[in-house]
């Protein structure tokens, strides 16, 4: 289905603009995460494709419209998978 009125999405990391918006086009009512998207940039480096601030500027965007649709929970352990992740990548 594509309609999911009143869900509750659960994630490991806070949701790009594009998930965002999704979400809210399938009427998820609330997505919680553990893991902001600073910590995600932080820690495996800012995409450097240009549209990537635009982006960031949409995710700003959104979380001033509906600041009450995306709470952040902060969680033991919520870097872990970027710790993970960033292991495995190829070092330039």
């Amino acid at each position: 289905t594509r309609r999911l009125p009143g869900a509750v999405l659960v994630s490991g990391c806070e949701p790009c603009a594009l998930c965002h918006v999704t979400a809210a086009l399938a009427g998820i009512r609330r997505i919680v995460y553990a893991a902001p998207g600073e910590m995600a940039a932080a820690m495996l480096g800012a995409p450097e494709d240009p549209g990537a601030a635009v982006l960031t500027q949409m995710q700003r965007a959104l979380r001033s419209l509906a600041p009450d649709q995306v709470v952040h929970v902060p969680t033991e352990g919520d870097s872990l998978p970027f710790e993970r992740y960033a292991s495995t990548r190829p070092q330039p």
